[in-house]
Protein backbone atom coordinates (compact mmCIF):
# COMPACT_ATOMS: atom_id res chain seq x y z
CA UNK A 1 0.00 0.00 0.00
CA UNK A 2 2.81 2.71 0.75
CA UNK A 3 4.61 2.01 -2.94
CA UNK A 4 0.80 2.75 -4.35
CA UNK A 5 0.72 5.73 -2.05
CA UNK A 6 4.71 6.83 -3.21
CA UNK A 7 3.56 6.12 -6.99
CA UNK A 8 0.75 8.44 -7.54
CA UNK A 9 2.08 11.34 -6.40
CA UNK A 10 5.26 10.92 -8.68
CA UNK A 11 3.16 9.68 -11.13
CA UNK A 12 0.99 13.20 -11.07
CA UNK A 13 4.22 15.46 -10.14
CA UNK A 14 5.54 13.77 -13.23
CA UNK A 15 2.59 14.64 -15.65
CA UNK A 16 2.41 18.14 -14.41
CA UNK A 17 6.41 18.24 -15.26
CA UNK A 18 5.55 16.85 -18.97
CA UNK A 19 2.79 18.90 -19.44
CA UNK A 20 4.97 22.19 -18.38
CA UNK A 21 7.58 20.96 -20.37
CA UNK A 22 4.86 19.88 -23.93
CA UNK A 23 3.27 23.75 -23.38
CA UNK A 24 6.67 25.59 -23.69
CA UNK A 25 7.26 23.46 -26.94
CA UNK A 26 4.49 24.10 -28.17
CA UNK A 27 4.89 27.75 -26.90
CA UNK A 28 7.65 27.57 -29.58
CA UNK A 29 6.13 26.28 -32.16
CA UNK A 30 3.15 28.74 -32.41
CA UNK A 31 5.69 31.15 -31.86
CA UNK A 32 8.11 29.94 -35.00
CA UNK A 33 4.54 29.76 -37.25
CA UNK A 34 3.63 33.32 -36.23
CA UNK A 35 7.46 34.84 -36.50
CA UNK A 36 7.28 33.51 -40.13
CA UNK A 37 3.91 34.75 -40.49
CA UNK A 38 4.92 38.33 -38.90
CA UNK A 39 7.91 38.50 -41.31
CA UNK A 40 5.88 36.87 -44.49
CA UNK A 41 3.61 40.28 -43.88
CA UNK A 42 6.65 42.56 -43.86
CA UNK A 43 8.35 41.05 -46.31
CA UNK A 44 4.80 41.65 -48.47
CA UNK A 45 4.64 45.32 -47.03
CA UNK A 46 7.59 46.20 -48.47
CA UNK A 47 7.32 44.57 -52.27
CA UNK A 48 4.12 46.43 -52.04
CA UNK A 49 5.84 49.48 -51.66
CA UNK A 50 8.40 48.67 -54.36
CA UNK A 51 5.64 47.88 -56.65
CA UNK A 52 3.94 51.24 -56.54
CA UNK A 53 7.41 52.54 -57.12
CA UNK A 54 9.16 50.67 -60.17
CA UNK A 55 5.90 48.66 -61.54
CA UNK A 56 2.80 51.88 -61.61
CA UNK A 57 3.52 52.57 -64.87
CA UNK A 58 3.10 48.83 -65.94
CA UNK A 59 -0.47 46.79 -67.00
CA UNK A 60 0.82 44.24 -64.62
CA UNK A 61 0.64 46.90 -61.87
CA UNK A 62 -2.96 46.31 -60.39
CA UNK A 63 -2.62 42.47 -61.10
CA UNK A 64 0.51 43.00 -58.57
CA UNK A 65 -1.39 44.86 -56.19
CA UNK A 66 -4.28 42.62 -55.99
CA UNK A 67 -1.64 39.47 -55.48
CA UNK A 68 0.51 41.21 -53.05
CA UNK A 69 -2.80 42.25 -51.24
CA UNK A 70 -3.73 38.62 -51.12
CA UNK A 71 -0.47 37.54 -49.53
CA UNK A 72 -0.75 40.07 -46.63
CA UNK A 73 -4.26 38.77 -45.60
CA UNK A 74 -3.10 35.39 -46.11
CA UNK A 75 0.24 35.69 -43.88
CA UNK A 76 -2.23 37.63 -41.13
CA UNK A 77 -4.67 34.82 -41.44
CA UNK A 78 -2.35 31.93 -40.97
CA UNK A 79 -0.41 34.11 -37.69
CA UNK A 80 -4.22 34.51 -36.82
CA UNK A 81 -4.81 30.54 -36.83
CA UNK A 82 -1.42 29.98 -35.09
CA UNK A 83 -2.61 31.53 -32.11
CA UNK A 84 -5.80 29.98 -32.14
CA UNK A 85 -6.36 26.61 -29.94
CA UNK A 86 -9.23 25.48 -31.91
CA UNK A 87 -7.33 25.57 -35.60
CA UNK A 88 -6.53 22.51 -37.80
CA UNK A 89 -3.10 22.08 -38.62
CA UNK A 90 -4.97 20.70 -42.45
CA UNK A 91 -5.99 24.41 -42.74
CA UNK A 92 -2.53 26.11 -42.17
CA UNK A 93 -0.98 23.33 -44.85
CA UNK A 94 -3.61 24.19 -47.50
CA UNK A 95 -3.26 27.86 -46.77
CA UNK A 96 0.48 27.76 -46.86
CA UNK A 97 -0.09 25.79 -50.30
CA UNK A 98 -1.84 28.20 -51.28
CA UNK A 99 0.28 31.14 -50.11
CA UNK A 100 3.27 29.27 -51.71
CA UNK A 101 1.27 29.53 -55.45
CA UNK A 102 0.72 32.55 -55.08
CA UNK A 103 4.01 33.86 -54.75
CA UNK A 104 5.93 31.56 -57.34
CA UNK A 105 3.04 33.35 -59.57
CA UNK A 106 4.22 36.87 -58.21
CA UNK A 107 7.43 36.35 -59.64
CA UNK A 108 6.83 34.84 -62.95
CA UNK A 109 4.42 38.50 -63.18
CA UNK A 110 7.39 40.31 -62.34
CA UNK A 111 9.32 38.44 -64.31
CA UNK A 112 6.91 38.78 -67.52
CA UNK A 113 6.22 42.91 -66.82
CA UNK A 114 9.99 43.16 -67.56
CA UNK A 115 10.75 40.57 -70.54
CA UNK A 116 7.78 42.63 -72.09
CA UNK A 117 8.75 45.96 -71.31
CA UNK A 118 12.46 46.46 -71.70
CA UNK A 119 13.66 49.70 -72.80
CA UNK A 120 16.65 48.67 -74.99
CA UNK A 121 18.32 46.50 -73.52
CA UNK A 122 17.26 47.19 -70.00
CA UNK A 123 14.15 47.34 -67.87
CA UNK A 124 13.75 51.17 -66.81
CA UNK A 125 14.50 50.98 -63.11
CA UNK A 126 16.98 49.01 -61.01
CA UNK A 127 14.40 45.95 -59.53
CA UNK A 128 17.68 43.53 -57.85
CA UNK A 129 16.28 44.44 -54.75
CA UNK A 130 12.54 43.68 -55.80
CA UNK A 131 13.80 40.00 -57.01
CA UNK A 132 15.46 39.20 -53.32
CA UNK A 133 12.49 40.07 -51.57
CA UNK A 134 10.39 38.12 -54.26
CA UNK A 135 13.33 34.93 -53.42
CA UNK A 136 13.09 35.77 -49.51
CA UNK A 137 9.29 35.80 -49.63
CA UNK A 138 8.98 32.33 -51.10
CA UNK A 139 12.21 31.23 -48.97
CA UNK A 140 9.97 32.17 -45.62
CA UNK A 141 6.76 30.39 -46.96
CA UNK A 142 8.86 27.55 -47.52
CA UNK A 143 10.21 27.37 -44.13
CA UNK A 144 6.83 28.04 -42.82
CA UNK A 145 5.60 24.67 -44.68
CA UNK A 146 8.61 22.69 -43.52
CA UNK A 147 7.79 23.70 -40.08
CA UNK A 148 3.81 22.51 -40.36
CA UNK A 149 5.14 19.71 -42.62
CA UNK A 150 7.71 18.55 -39.44
CA UNK A 151 4.18 18.90 -37.01
CA UNK A 152 2.17 17.53 -39.53
CA UNK A 153 4.22 14.50 -39.92
CA UNK A 154 4.43 13.70 -35.55
CA UNK A 155 0.50 14.25 -36.23
CA UNK A 156 0.26 11.78 -38.43
CA UNK A 157 2.48 8.83 -37.13
CA UNK A 158 0.96 9.35 -33.62
CA UNK A 159 -2.35 10.34 -33.44
CA UNK A 160 -5.08 7.42 -34.03
CA UNK A 161 -8.29 6.73 -32.32
CA UNK A 162 -7.19 3.62 -30.48
CA UNK A 163 -11.17 2.08 -30.39
CA UNK A 164 -11.27 2.35 -34.59
CA UNK A 165 -7.80 3.01 -35.98
CA UNK A 166 -8.79 6.08 -37.67
CA UNK A 167 -6.66 8.88 -38.33
CA UNK A 168 -9.19 11.65 -36.30
CA UNK A 169 -8.70 15.80 -37.04
CA UNK A 170 -7.27 17.53 -34.02
CA UNK A 171 -6.48 20.92 -33.46
CA UNK A 172 -3.10 22.85 -34.06
CA UNK A 173 -2.88 22.69 -29.89
CA UNK A 174 -3.95 19.52 -29.89
CA UNK A 175 -0.67 18.76 -32.63
CA UNK A 176 1.27 20.65 -30.49
CA UNK A 177 1.52 19.20 -27.53
CA UNK A 178 1.53 15.64 -29.11
CA UNK A 179 4.55 16.27 -31.04
CA UNK A 180 6.59 18.12 -28.19
CA UNK A 181 5.55 15.05 -25.73
CA UNK A 182 7.55 12.85 -28.49
CA UNK A 183 10.03 15.21 -28.98
CA UNK A 184 10.45 14.95 -25.26
CA UNK A 185 10.95 11.03 -25.32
Amino acid sequence: MRLKCTLIPAAIATAIALTLTSTNASAAYCSGFSSYAHRINAIAQELSHEFSIHYRHLDAYRHLRSDISQVINEASHIDRLSHNSHASLRHIITDLKDLDRLAHHMHEVVDNAESSHYHGNRFRSDTRHVHRLLTSLNSSIHSMQRLSEQLNHYENRYHFDNRSQHRQHSSFAGSLLRFAFRAHH
